[in-house]
């Protein structure tokens, strides 16, 4: 989280590598329990739990657990999204009218393969 002038509201700073990863292990931990326990079944103090930090860091970090909620989900969305798009880009680009089959492929492929080889918490999604 960038440090910021009370007064201007500018940013002074970057954040720390240390609170980078902080802030990357809230998500972590928030995305494996929202997929274990659901929304309503996770709790801030869940959250902070697993990721092993204090719960007062995870609203400094994230935000509120609906803001906190969003961030978990748009950080995987944009990228399978991008995967997604650039799959049917392709398959246009072929000769031949694609098929069902082709199209469905170009939206489940990218999650199975991210899921498969993309690392743990993609499993999480």
């Amino acid at each position: 989280m960038p440090v910021r002038s009370p007064s201007l509201g500018t940013r002074l700073r970057a954040p720390s590598k240390k609170s980078l990863k902080t802030g990357a292990r809230i998500l972590d931990a928030a995305e494996i329990l929202f997929a274990e326990k659901g929304y309503d079944g996770t709790s801030i103090r869940d959250i902070s739990g697993k990721a092993g930090v204090p719960g007062a860091l995870v609203s400094f970090h994230q935000g509120a657990k609906e803001e906190l909620f969003h961030k978990v989900v748009a950080r995987r969305a944009e990228e399978l999204s991008l995967l997604r798009l650039t799959a049917l880009e392709k398959l246009k680009s072929a000769k031949q009218r694609p098929s069902l089959h082709g199209i469905l492929a170009c939206f489940l492929r990218p999650y199975l393969e991210k899921a498969s080889f993309g690392g743990p918490q993609w499993l999480a999604y």
